[in-house]
This record gives C-alpha cells, sequence and structure tokens, in this order.
C-alpha cells in the first residue's frame, strides 16, 4: 500500500510501521521527521495508537521494542512533554512518535532490551509500564539520530551480533589525503582558518577564520555556510549532539569580541540566542573560553578573574563563579594559598583569564553531587589548573601542579579515562597529562613536540573518541600523533624518564607527516581531510 492511499488515520496508525515519507516499511533512510497534520488533537492520536498497540500484542508475542514505546507513551498521556516544544499535551507535531519510533529502532536492532524483556513484559500485564521502564532499555532521548545506511548495513536480526567498536588507527604510514576544502577569502589573500572543528557525528567540520567569519564545509571543496561577525572571533563550539540529520541541535555557540555569546543555526545562520555577560562599566564582555555541560544544558564561559554559568533555554544573563580569592578565603586561580600549592607564592599571583574549561566524561547520575571539570588560566604560574564541582563551585576540590611556568591554551579529559587530563601551554613544546587518582603534582606523562612553538599561536590538539591517539599541529605545516595506549612491549616503552619530575615519563610522537607545504604568510590556506 503506498502512502497516497493510506489515509489520514491510516498513517497515524502505522506509524510504527510505514515511513510517511517514502512508504516503505520500516524505512531506514531518513529522520521520518514529517508532519501528518497539525488539526489532529493527541487524545485522537493516541486512541489509534491503541488499537495499533492490540494488533502489535496479537501478532508478535513476546512484545518487541514498538509496542514497548507505544504502551510508554500511552501511560504517560497525562505528563507528556513534547521533545521539541518542552510543552506539555503538545499537539502541534509528531516528534514525540518520532522520539520513540527511533528509539524503539535502536533498541530492537541492537538487542539491548533482551535481558530485560521479560520484566518488562511482566510491567506492561500490571499496566506500570512507562517511560522509566523504556529509559532502562535504552535512554530516551531529547535529541534522537536516525540510523546512517552504514550503521544499518552492520545490524543484523541476531539482537547479539551488532556491537560498536571503536576505530582503528594505522600509525605505520601517514595518511591518504581524501579531498580539499578551499576557505572563501573575500579578496583577503591572507585570510587562512585559525582553527577547525567537527561537528560531533563527524558529517561537517567548520572552520574560524582570520576574516572574522565561521564558515562551514560537508564534502564540497567550497563552504556550503558562512556566517560573518562584525568583530574578531574569539572561539566557537558545537552543541554536544549537533548533526545535520536532526535540525533542532544543530547549531553552535560563538563568542565575538565585545557581543554577547551567540548560539547560532547551522544551518542558515540565524541567531537563535543570546547570553550576556555585563562587566561593571556596563560593557559587553566576550568570553575567551565556552564549554556545554554532559547533559547540554548550561553554558560554561570564562573570561577575566570568572567563569559565567548560563541556562541554555533562558537566554539573557547567567550567574558569575569567581576564580580569584576572596578576602575570607585565598581559593581560586589568583593569589592560591600554601595550603593547596605550597610552590605558590604570594608574587606568583596576578590576575588570571580563564583560558579553558574542559568536563571529565564521567558523569555522576546523582545530580547533587555534580560532575566535575577543570579550568586554566593564562597565568604564568605552576597552579593554574584548578578542578571544580559543578554542584558547588565556590571553592576549587584541587589544582593541578607540576605543570609549565606558562599559559595554558586547551585542557581535555580523556574520553575514556576521564581521571585522565591533558594540558598544552603557550610558547611550550610539550603536552603534560595528570592522573587525577594519584599526585596531581606530579605530571603523569610529557608528550614532545618536535618543532617547539616561537610564537603566542595557539597549538590546538584533539584525540580520537577511543582516547588512543593524540594529535597536535605545530608552525612547519607539519601533524604529530602520539600512541595514548599503555604500552605492550619493549618497542612501546617511553622515550626517556623526565629528569626534572620523578615518575613522569616522556614520549615522542609515533607518526609524524606534513599536512601542509607552507605557512600561514602565503596565500589563503585549504583545508585537507586525511583518512
Amino acid at each position: 500500500m503506498s502512502t497516497s492511499e493510506l489515509s489520514e488515520r491510516d498513517i497515524i496508525v502505522n506509524q510504527f510501521k510505514f515511513c510517511a515519507k517514502h512508504g516503505d516499511e520500516l524505512c531506514q533512510g531518513c529522520c521520518c521527521d514529517h508532519r501528518m497534520s497539525n488539526n489532529v488533537t493527541i487524545e485522537e492520536e493516541l486512541g489509534d495508537m491503541s488499537e495499533f498497540l492490540e494488533t502489535e500484542v496479537e501478532e508478535r508475542q513476546p512484545l518487541n521494542a514498538y509496542a514497548l514505546g507505544a504502551v510508554a507513551a500511552l501511560n504517560t498521556e497525562s505528563s507528556f512533554q513534547c521533545e521539541k516544544h518542552k510543552t506539555v499535551d503538545c499537539s502541534s507535531c509528531f516528534d514525540w512518535i518520532s522520539i520513540i519510533k527511533h528509539e524503539a529502532e535502536e533498541v530492537e536492532e541492537s538487542g539491548r532490551w533482551m535481558g530485560k524483556r521479560n520484566s518488562l513484559q511482566e510491567k506492561l500485564e500490571s499496566g506500570a509500564l512507562n517511560l522509566a521502564d523504556l529509559a532502562a532499555i535504552g535512554s530516551v532521548p531529547s535529541v534522537y539520530h536516525c540510523f546512517s545506511s552504514t550503521t544499518t548495513a552492520n545490524m543484523t536480526d541476531d539482537s547479539s551480533a551488532y556491537t560498536w567498536s571503536p576505530p582503528v588507527y594505522d600509525l605505520s604510514a601517514p595518511p591518504t589525503s581524501k579531498h580539499e576544502s578551499v576557505i572563501e577569502d573575500d579578496g583577503n589573500h591572507e585570510n587562512f582558518a585559525r582553527n577547525a572543528r567537527w561537528t560531533p557525528d563527524g558529517s561537517a567540520f567548520m572552520a574560524h577564520c582570520e576574516n572574522r567569519t565561521l564558515q562551514l564545509f560537508s564534502s564540497t571543496s567550497s563552504p556550503t555556510l558562512v556566517v560573518r561577525q562584525p568583530a574578531p572571533i574569539l572561539d566557537f563550539t558545537w552543541y554536544p549532539t549537533a548533526s545535520p540529520s536532526d535540525p533542532a541541535s544543530y547549531c553552535f555557540l560563538a563568542s565575538v569580541r565585545e557581543c554577547p555569546v551567540k548560539l547560532l543555526d547551522a544551518s542558515d545562520g540565524r541567531l537563535r540566542a543570546s547570553y550576556k555577560i555585563i562587566d561593571h562599566r556596563e560593557r559587553f564582555v566576550s568570553p575567551q573560553c565556552m564549554t556545554f555541560s554532559l547533559d547540554a544544558t548550561r553554558i560554561y564561559c570564562g573570561y577575566e578573574d570568572a567563569i559565567e554559568v548560563f541556562d541554555v533555554s533562558r537566554p539573557g544573563e547567567g550567574t558569575r563563579i569567581a576564580t580569584t580569592p576572596s578576602k575570607k578565603s585565598k581559593d581560586g586561580l589568583k593569589g592560591n594559598s600554601q595550603t593547596h600549592m605550597p610552590q605558590i607564592t604570594s608574587a606568583d599571583s596576578s590576575a588570571g583569564i580563564v583560558s579553558s574549561i574542559a568536563f571529565s566524561p564521567s558523569y555522576n547520575t546523582d545530580s547533587s553531587e555534580g560532575a566535575f571539570f577543570a579550568a586554566g588560566t593564562l597565568n604564568s604560574t605552576y597552579g593554574n589548573i584548578a578542578l571544580y564541582n559543578d554542584a558547588q563551585m565556590d571553592v576549587p576540590l584541587m589544582f593541578v601542579g607540576g605543570g609549565e611556568r606558562a599559559a595554558v591554551t586547551q585542557l581535555r579529559f580523556n574520553p575514556t579515562n576521564p581521571n585522565i587530563l591533558y594540558a598544552a601551554y603557550r610558547r611550550r613544546d610539550t603536552i603534560l597529562a595528570w592522573d587525577l587518582r594519584s599526585d596531581v603534582n606530579t605530571p603523569l606523562a610529557r608528550y614532545v613536540i618536535p618543532n617547539a612553538p616561537t610564537t603566542n599561536q595557539k597549538m590546538w590538539f584533539d584525540m580520537d573518541i577511543s582516547g588512543t591517539r593524540l594529535a597536535v599541529g605545530d608552525q612547519k605545516g607539519n601533524v604529530h600523533i602520539f600512541d595514548l595506549a599503555p604500552p605492550t612491549s619493549e618497542d612501546d616503552q617511553p622515550s626517556e624518564w623526565d629528569k626534572e619530575g620523578a615518575g613522569t615519563l616522556t614520549y615522542n610522537p609515533a607518526l609524524s607527516f606534513p599536512a601542509h607545504s607552507g605557512t600561514n604568510s602565503s596565500a589563503a590556506r585549504s583545508l585537507l581531510v586525511y583518512l
């Protein structure tokens, strides 16, 4: 039966069977985010779903994930909240159906619900099944993701056949260039990309350019979107679940000098919301760094002597957390007391711009205990990295010492080892790593970049999703990749012991290759994507 032959009521009943756009059963080729009618009330819709559920229960024993998703929706009709508009009993869209449908597809395909099927069916018979139980199978996200054709092809009917594994990188030879993207220069032949960042799903990347633009690239050689700004751009960051397949989450933050923090749509560049940081002179303050909390509900912005925290859903002003000590306490990133950092003296105290904020990926499900993050400043002291708990940020948990006496340019936690913290410094040829479970005054490892920087230019580093590879560039256009995996043989042992600190290992790159033939002083740079 084609979509054109189905009535509006039939389409609703068959939400879990047919794609409303393509008419294919269990369509995997689209988001199924197609509106049926704005005139259908949620009560009528739930009534039709009741008939569908009865059919599913009779035809399929035991119940599959589609039926479980429908039951969860029916049992929460009195308090259901639309995932798109965040209102109760929203009848203007069908996003909640799509969310349940796609989560059910993922649950059924991957087989993650099989182990709890019996207990869920008992709850169904007693009428006690709700969304919390569906979340126990696989949490119902506020932003859902569709399967790509590649992911779907790797799945089979066997519930235990599909297991995700991280990508494997071959460091025995340099990677090959896949394609070249040229940034738009507007006649400014000295324009270049300061840095570029992938979307979380890896479908596109955005370049922060010298000519005050943010340029979005996908698989084309020219940008698909150019977002121009009236002043220099200080920083930008993607929404944690940004994906072109989900327009609601496809956005990013941008910090522009003397402007509020902007939340911009990555589809067309329009402004979604703005968040103001105002100083004592009633001037806009632009943060030097920004990041989202792990649950993507808050924004953390670092600037001089403070961290501003915003609620994503409430544009406007935020909550200011001072990183300098108060009159009653010397806790802070400025003027640390000898109780916390014995090596810090009053002569080391100076105003500090918070230059980097990084959250540990180990998230405590108990919201009262909160998550912890690291904040670094441009102070040239040994105690310029502090750890905070986002549930109580008035006083730092601890300070990280033994690092370089230089400004912190970037902090990053290992994605799979959340206790390992990495830090890069201005005009330094090393990236340091600490194990926060042990002595935080002594680095665990030191990763040496062959070509030491001679300018104040930030040298960004990044890690793969498995936390086993770290890559960093240098001023000569080279990329250096370090192996972060534990050594498995004598050949993989560290290059040498650090003479300055006992217990610190020094590592050299496992692979180095030229990514560009020249420097940024020549013509407009190209962006190269390697495989």
